[in-house]
């Protein structure tokens, strides 16, 4: 219509007299401006429409939504389409906002401590767990730990990586066992850090309430088995060189098979009571283990030296050995405590491939997520799986002269050394211990 109208305006002057061409200009410049500010209007009324439903989404007034009827068509259309838009948006924010509220309450209601910390150290994260467990009321920086607990706070500031470690940390007048796990994350482009504290004091308690009544259920086992033949034998002999008044029988009244029971009884008794006494040295084993001399290993001339003290039982049995590891892989560890348990794993290892073909033992290293791992692996016959739950219990043993205390030692040391172990296997498939350092 502008358009047309601006057409108009010339057509007076190529049509009519002069003296007419003025009336006419006239009516048709008021008609274009009239036409111009009509579509002004139309378009501010539009722009207010989007600026108001755009603003109201910015500020989440979910509950205010553009109303109202107009004299275009297709105004109270775009009113509509913005109504049901604003609507859409409320209730995915109601949605979200129903999770939020969830997952807060959630965090705040858990035993586990947790702190999220931004790449300025400040907390923009807690729950009350935190506070109690680390006795601290307000936390609003990483600093604020520090009064209280300096060594965990640079812990944690240094951490610049995913990690998990256990710490002793006093909550009241009680020192207890936390475990603690930190976890680098990336949230809209910014790195976070997620740490989580949780106390393992109970659980430990009770694992090791567990793992004592299970050494003292085969520690009286073991004393039994071998204390009742001694009582029953030594009884024996008391019949034997005894009368019927009590009196000790002389030399002469000993007959030869009395004696010969005699004899038998004493070889009987020196047998049980040396295994008695393997059972007890194997007991101090476990006891006596001296805390660990950390330094630095190269697991490459670390692999290198076990299998070469194997060498000459290895080339007899005709077993093949084989190193897989990187040469630069290192870890921090005693080095005579962690030999010591290979070479507990290697020689299970020999045992289980006694007849087997081919025979194959594995010696290999590489790097995880979060650490290092050693492994031992074989392709000897297996572990039953009613026994793989029963190999790291202290004495229990599947060989016929075993003590049982390879692997529960071997465990031991690598525990002492801030290492976990687990094993994979399958009857008649090999087996394979994982050694994991984080």
């Amino acid at each position: 219509m502008i358009l047309a109208n601006m057409a108009l305006i010339l057509y007076p002057n190529f049509r009519y007299p002069i003296q007419n061409v003025l009336f006419l200009t006239l009516i048709f410049t008021f008609t274009l401006f009239a036409q111009v500010y009509a579509l002004f209007r139309y378009l501010g009324r539009s722009h207010r429409l989007l600026n108001n439903a755009l603003e109201m989404m910015n500020a989440d007034l979910y509950s205010i939504s553009p109303s109202g009827s107009n004299q275009y068509h297709s105004l109270d259309e775009l009113n509509s389409t913005l109504n049901k838009t604003i609507d859409s948006f409320k209730n995915i924010s109601n949605k979200y906002q129903s999770q939020l509220n969830y997952l807060e309450l959630l965090i705040e209601n858990i035993d586990t401590g947790i702190i999220s910390i931004n790449e300025n150290n400040k907390i923009v994260l807690q729950n009350s767990a935190i506070k109690k467990m680390l006795g601290i009321e307000k936390i609003n920086y990483l600093d604020d730990i520090s009064p209280k607990h300096s060594v965990l706070s640079k812990t944690i500031e240094k951490s610049n990586h995913n990690r998990h470690f256990v710490t002793e940390i006093k909550i009241g007048e009680q020192k207890q066992q936390i475990s603690i796990k930190i976890s680098a994350l990336k949230l809209l482009g910014k790195t976070q850090k997620l740490v989580t504290f949780h106390n393992i004091s109970t659980e430990l308690a009770r694992t090791e309430s567990e793992a004592w009544s299970r050494l003292l259920q085969v520690l009286n086992h073991e004393i039994f088995n071998s204390v009742t033949p001694l009582s029953s034998l030594s009884n024996t002999m008391k019949m034997i060189i005894k009368n019927n008044n009590g009196r000790v029988k002389t030399q002469a009244e000993l007959k030869d098979e009395e004696i010969q029971d005699i004899a038998e009884s004493i070889e009987t008794i020196h047998l049980r009571s040396s295994n008695l006494i393997n059972f007890i040295n194997g007991f101090k084993k476990l006891a006596k283990v001296p805390p660990p001399k950390i330094e630095q290993i190269k697991i490459i001339d670390l692999l290198k030296h076990i299998a070469g003290l194997f060498n000459d039982e290895l080339n007899e049995k005709g077993i093949d050995i084989q190193i897989i590891a990187a040469t630069d892989l290192e870890i921090n560890a005693d080095r005579n405590q962690l030999e010591q348990a290979l070479i507990n794993l290697i020689s299970n290892s020999i045992y289980a491939l006694e007849g087997r073909e081919n025979k194959k033992i594995v010696l290999a290293s590489s790097k995880f997520d979060q650490g290092i791992s050693l492994s031992v692996r074989d392709n000897g016959k297996g572990i039953s799986v009613e026994n793989l739950d029963r190999i790291f219990v202290p004495y229990f043993s599947t060989r016929k002269n075993g003590t049982g205390i390879g692997l529960s030692l071997s465990r031991y040391l690598i525990q002492l050394n801030n290492g976990r172990i687990r094993v994979k296997s399958e009857p008649n498939e090999g087996a394979e211990f994982i050694i994991e350092f984080n």
